[in-house]
C-alpha cells in the first residue's frame, strides 16, 4: 500500500468495533480495499458510494471512455478488486450519487468518512456539509485531493476551507488528504 492507503487503514483501525465507514467516490476500489483490510482486526461495515460513471471535475471526466478502465468498466474493476469483502458483507457498494446515499433509509451514520468523489465546488461542499451532519461525535472525515494547488482540484480545498471556517474547526493536511475531527 502507499502512504495514503496506510493512513486510511490506520484510521479504519482506530474506529470502534462495528463501526460504519462511508466512502464517497470508490472508482476501482483501492482506497476501499485499504479501509476493508481493517476488518481483519475488528468488525466494520463500509458503504462505497459511486455512480461509477467518472468523477465530475476529474481529469478527462467526460471523454469517450467515461467510466471505463483498462479492465473494462470501473464498477467491474471495483467488484473484482473487492470481491471477497463484498461477498462477506464487509463492503456494500451503493451505485448512486452521494445525495442519493444521503437519502437511504435507514440513514447511514458513519464513524469515518472518506470523500474522493466529485471535484466540483458545490458537490464537494454538499458532501462535506451534509455528511458532516451525520458523522458522530469524535468521528473523522478525510477529504482527498485537498492540496489547494491551483493546478490540481483547487475547488476541493476551497469547499473544505469554507466548511472548516463555518464549523470553526481546523483540518490537518497529510499529503493530499485533509483530516477533520468532529468535536
Amino acid at each position: 500500500m502507499d502512504s495514503e492507503a496506510d493512513d486510511l487503514y490506520e484510521a479504519a483501525l482506530k474506529t470502534p468495533n462495528n463501526s460504519v465507514i462511508l466512502e464517497i467516490g470508490s472508482h476501482r476500489g483501492s482506497s476501499a480495499y485499504a479501509l476493508a483490510l481493517a476488518s481483519k482486526i475488528h468488525p466494520i461495515i463500509i458503504y462505497c458510494v459511486d455512480t461509477w460513471m467518472g468523477s465530475p471535475g476529474g481529469l478527462g471526466e467526460w471523454g469517450p471512455n467515461r467510466g471505463v478502465t483498462s479492465f473494462g468498466s470501473a464498477l467491474r474493476s471495483f467488484t473484482l478488486n473487492l470481491h471477497s469483502f463484498i461477498e462477506s458483507g464487509i463492503v456494500i457498494p451503493l451505485e448512486m450519487s452521494s445525495a442519493g446515499a444521503y437519502m437511504v433509509e435507514p440513514p447511514i451514520t458513519p464513524n469515518l468518512i472518506f470523500i474522493d468523489g466529485s471535484h466540483i465546488y458545490e458537490d464537494v461542499l454538499f458532501d462535506v456539509t451534509y455528511w458532516w451532519s451525520r458523522l458522530g461525535k469524535g468521528g473523522v472525515m478525510a477529504i482527498h485531493d485537498c492540496t489547494g494547488d491551483e493546478d490540481f482540484h483547487p475547488q476541493v480545498r476551497r469547499a473544505v476551507d469554507y466548511h472548516c471556517m463555518k464549523e470553526h474547526i481546523t483540518g490537518c493536511l497529510q499529503q493530499s488528504i485533509m483530516w477533520l475531527n468532529k468535536p
